[in-house]
């Protein structure tokens, strides 16, 4: 099953994340936002594939707890990922 979700707050995030039999299979951040250094969020989606528990979407995210985000925070990011996670794995 496929969801996209677009956050907006001071930018605009898209999440499109692929979850079959309740594992991540693809994840994409795509949006107006900024990180730095910019290989961190291709960094952040290869760390989510494979996912199939709140802990290993939690420990995928620690790898980006020291990078700068501008326009999303990161917190935000990940309960917004759980959420999806969540909802396709009904």
């Amino acid at each position: 099953m496929r969801l996209t979700r677009i956050l907006r707050g001071e930018k605009t995030v898209s999440i499109d994340i692929d979850v079959e039999e309740c594992t991540i299979r693809r994840i994409m951040f795509s949006g107006d936002f900024f990180a730095y250094p910019e290989e961190n969020i291709e960094k952040l989606e290869e760390s989510l594939k494979n996912c199939r528990n709140i802990e290993c979407i939690s420990n995928a995210f620690k790898t980006i707890e020291n990078i700068l985000f501008i326009g999303v925070n990161w917190e935000t990011l990940k309960s917004e990922v759980v959420n999806m996670w969540r909802a396709l794995c009904k």
